[in-house]
Parts: structure tokens; C-alpha cells; sequence
């Protein structure tokens, strides 16, 4: 389908639903599809900036090679959806749900993801930056654990977010504020945090091996029970067990 053909079932449909369309090297900018829903569709090489994308919901779809820039994503969903080499940047992401998604090398650069929804992923290099996800919940479930392998977040705002049942290898988390976070049933390998704000963080249940914390601030931290190897406190404020 192409971006005329698109526009001309807008002009007709209130409530778009597109289902098993294929949109490949095209342009969607511009376009308002608020409430539309997309199931299992393709999108190869597609740009949208300054797309009105609000309550959105995409089913089922792959993503390849798309860039979503200057849009506009509140709480717009994303549900067992392949998304692979695909940036999200200056977009607002607020309350978005990403659900049983899988793929890989995906940026999400100076976004607003604040008090979004993310769960049963796994994404291999994901790298989030200069973004706000406040009050953000990332987490898996007993049946499948959240995979973020070389995940890197730097220069965001963590604040008052958790993260429950995630497992991340040979992580970096640089210059971040996680001021009042809370992880639950963590696993941390080989993960680097460099000049963190852990004031006030509660861990429980967290596995930390060869992880190295430093120039961080760790005051008024609880870690409650964590089981632990070869890790590092460098240039680190005040730690408080609780065990």
C-alpha cells in the first residue's frame, strides 16, 4: 500500500483498520492516524515525522529500517510486533504499551517515555538516550523474562520508574537519575553504571556479577538480599544493606 492509497481509506474510514498491508520505502509524515490499528502488517523503510500516532495500536506488525521523528505516540500500543534497526527520537512516547515484542539495534533518542508500559521483550542493543521514563514500568512475567542484552541508557531521567524481572548482559547505564527506582528479581551481568543517582533505590531479589557502580551517589540504598560476584564500588557514596 502506498501513502495515497492510505490517505484515500482515511478520507473514508472514521476508525481506520488495516490488516495484512504491506508499506515498504514510503514517506507516512504528515498524516493524523489517531486510533488507527494496524494487524500484522509490514513496515520496510518507512519514515513518519510529525505523525499523529496518538492511541494507535499495532498488531502483530514488523518493523524494519522505520523511523518515527517529531511524532506523536500517547499511549499508543504495540503488541507482539518484530521491530528491528528502527530509531524513535524527539517523539512523545507517554503511557505507550510495548507488549511481547522482540528484534534488535532499536534507539529511542530525547523522547518523552514517561509512565510507559513495556514487557516481555527482548531486544538485543537497545539503546535509550537523553529521554525522560518517569514513573516508567519495564518488566517480565513469571512465564517470560524481559531480555535486554547490551543495553545502553544514557543521560535520562529514571525517576520513581521499576523494573521487575529483567535480565541485562553486558549493560552500560551512564549519567542517569534513578532517584526512587525500584528493581525487583533483577539479573545484572558484566553491566557497567557510571555516575548514577541511586539515592533512595530499593533492590530486591536483584543478582549482581561483575557489575562495577561508580562516581554514583548510593545513599539511603537499600539492597535487600542480593546475591553477589566480583562486583565494584568505585568513587561511590554511602551503601545500606538490608538483609
Amino acid at each position: 500500500m502506498t501513502r495515497e492509497e492510505l490517505i484515500e481509506q482515511l478520507e473514508f474510514d472514521e476508525k481506520l483498520i488495516m490488516v495484512g498491508e504491506s508499506f515498504k520505502v514510503d514517506d507516512l509524515s504528515n498524516l493524523d492516524l489517531t486510533n488507527a490499528t494496524f494487524k500484522a502488517c509490514e513496515f520496510i523503510d518507512v519514515e513518519f515525522t510529525r505523525s499523529n500516532l496518538r492511541f494507535a495500536k499495532f498488531i502483530n506488525c514488523t518493523f524494519a529500517n522505520v523511523t518515527f521523528s517529531f511524532s506523536e505516540l500517547l499511549l499508543a500500543e504495540f503488541k507482539d510486533c518484530h521491530i528491528s534497526h528502527s530509531t524513535f527520537k524527539h517523539s512523545n512516547l507517554e503511557r505507550i504499551k510495548m507488549k511481547n515484542i522482540e528484534g534488535g539495534l532499536i534507539d529511542i533518542l530525547y523522547c518523552e517515555i514517561n509512565n510507559a508500559y513495556i514487557a516481555n521483550t527482548s531486544i538485543q542493543e537497545l539503546e535509550i538516550s537523553h529521554s525522560n521514563l518517569c514513573k516508567t514500568q519495564i518488566y517480565g512475567t513469571l512465564s517470560k523474562q524481559t531480555n535486554l542484552p547490551k543495553l545502553l541508557i544514557s543521560e535520562c531521567d529514571m525517576t520513581e520508574s521499576m523494573f521487575a524481572n529483567i535480565k541485562i548482559k553486558n549493560g552500560t547505564l551512564i549519567n542517569c537519575n534513578m532517584e526512587k527506582t525500584k528493581l525487583y528479581e533483577m539479573n545484572l551481568i558484566n553491566t557497567k553504571l557510571s555516575n548514577i543517582n541511586f539515592d533512595n533505590v530499593y533492590m530486591y531479589m536483584t543478582i549482581l556479577s561483575r557489575c562495577c557502580f561508580s562516581n554514583s551517589s548510593i545513599t539511603n540504598t537499600k539492597f535487600t538480599t542480593i546475591p553477589q560476584d566480583n562486583l565494584q564500588f568505585i568513587h561511590t557514596g554511602p551503601i545500606n544493606y538490608d538483609k
